[in-house]
């Protein structure tokens, strides 16, 4: 039984851990499920990778090679052109 516990508790933690790395899409799903694609945020630590949110949360994304996500324009462009 107490294993078990152990066990739970685990999960809940790495659950908490990952859920709290992306960005929360659920408001922008309440105030518009048609737009809800359309919502992008940066990575936390890598001006490759952006989220865009979808209406099952935040779904990591990639830039194309050579490219980062500008946080300002919420869209992909030369590094020397972005605001990372």
């Amino acid at each position: 039984m107490k294993l078990m516990v152990q066990i739970i508790c685990a999960i809940a933690l790495l659950v908490l851990l990952v859920n709290g790395q992306r960005p929360n899409c659920w408001r922008y799903y309440q105030e518009d499920p048609e737009t809800i694609d359309q919502v992008y945020f940066p990575h936390e630590k890598n001006c490759q990778y952006f989220y865009q949110c979808t209406a099952h949360g935040a779904m990591r994304m990639k830039c194309p090679p050579g490219m980062h996500f500008d946080k300002e324009n919420h869209q992909c462009g030369r590094p020397d052109d972005v605001v990372c």
